[in-house]
């Protein structure tokens, strides 16, 4: 069941810093659920994997660095969505380095393992789209630290 729609870009209230978008319908009508809800997204043609996500003002979706870089919209914009549901298993690819290094701190990977996949997904891709080892591996210990001073 596809909801097509158009959304204007706002930033998220709060302390996040977020870039959202708010969907115009109740999820929990259209779609059974208040928590967050995995969708397929076409932004302005451009197809992505999302998450709804609640808040007080109705659902609402992060509008990442991916789609920024290939919608070329900013806060105040308007975006053309086409949003479906997404049934199947979300499979994050860790290289190898990260994991290990996760894993050998028990909070950081009991914490890790806590984090929703797409907070996991931004995490690691702001590592890997590092150009130089050196900036990867202090992205990674960043996010180390990061997870480890929330206990």
């Amino acid at each position: 069941m596809n909801k097509e729609f158009n959304a204007i870009l706002q930033k998220l209230e709060g302390k996040m810093q977020w870039t959202v978008f708010y969907v115009p319908f109740s999820v929990e009508e259209e779609y059974g659920t208040k928590s967050r809800f995995n969708v397929h997204a076409v932004i302005d043609g451009h197809p992505f994997l999302g998450t709804l996500l609640p808040s007080r003002n109705g659902h609402y979706m992060v509008y990442n660095k991916a789609m920024k870089s290939a919608c070329k919209k900013e806060i105040g914009d308007s975006i053309h969505v086409i949003l479906r549901p997404d049934k199947e298993e979300r499979i994050l690819n860790i290289p190898d380095y990260v994991l290990e290094a996760i894993r050998s701190n028990p909070i950081a990977n009991s914490k890790f393992n806590e984090l929703p996949y797409y907070i996991k997904r931004e995490e690691i891709n702001k590592i890997e789209e590092a150009k130089k080892e050196e900036t990867r591996i202090r992205r990674l210990e960043k996010l180390i630290q990061k997870l480890t001073e929330k206990e």
